[in-house]
């Protein structure tokens, strides 16, 4: 009986630990897939706005140069009827079929408001120089690094990409190199419009 009593109450401690342990487990588990680069980047009911690229068309393939396969820098951007009041912009450029979807391939934000699009090549620095337009800052991209990550996916898979240009009635209050989920959320209420652009790359 005293025996047995004892290997009750081992199995009654660890089936406490393990209530326990995933009482942590579980939540960090759920967190990190929930704060995974969301791929849902579009505000529902803010006006929308004109944003092209010159070196490629909507919906169609970026070329390799802007890609892992080719030189991997940043293509050129242009965008213009930004709605009255827009201070500054930010660009987030995602895959919409990663998993999970959304994979950050860009963010670059507190892009002074006298700018009409981006120029080709922006290095990979978290405070950038825009040319006569300024200076801007960038985010963390879903490999880690800072900056522009082109297309790059397994086997040449062909994914589809958005690029969203969000025009602000405000700076975004985040230091240079911040996530994706730090970046949206220092939007709320300064999002004047969106503009959008898909395309697809491997």
């Amino acid at each position: 009986m005293p025996r047995r009593r004892s290997s009750w109450r081992k199995w009654a401690l660890l089936a406490i630990a393990v209530v326990i342990l995933m009482g942590f487990i579980t939540p960090y588990m759920l967190g990190a897939i929930s704060q995974g680069p969301g791929y849902k980047l579009i505000p529902e009911g803010v006006p929308t706005f004109n944003v092209w690229s010159p070196a490629f068309a909507a919906g169609g393939t970026i070329p390799s140069n802007f890609t892992c396969s080719g030189a991997d820098i940043s293509p050129p951007i242009d965008w213009s009827g930004q709605p009255n009041g827009t201070t500054y912009y930010a660009v987030i450029m995602v895959d919409l079929n990663s998993s999970p979807a959304g994979f950050a391939q860009w963010i670059i934000y507190n892009i002074p408001g006298n700018a009409t699009g981006l120029p080709a090549g922006i290095p990979g620095y978290g405070l950038v120089f825009l040319n006569s337009s300024g200076w801007a800052e960038q985010g963390l991209n879903g490999y880690g690094g800072i900056g522009y990550a082109g297309p790059c996916t397994q086997n040449g898979q062909v994914h589809e990409y958005e690029l969203v240009v969000y025009a602000l009635g405000g700076p975004l209050n985040v230091q240079a190199g911040a996530s994706e989920q730090e970046v949206l959320g220092s939007m709320a209420g300064l999002v004047k419009g969106v503009a959008v652009m898909r395309f697809y790359g491997s």
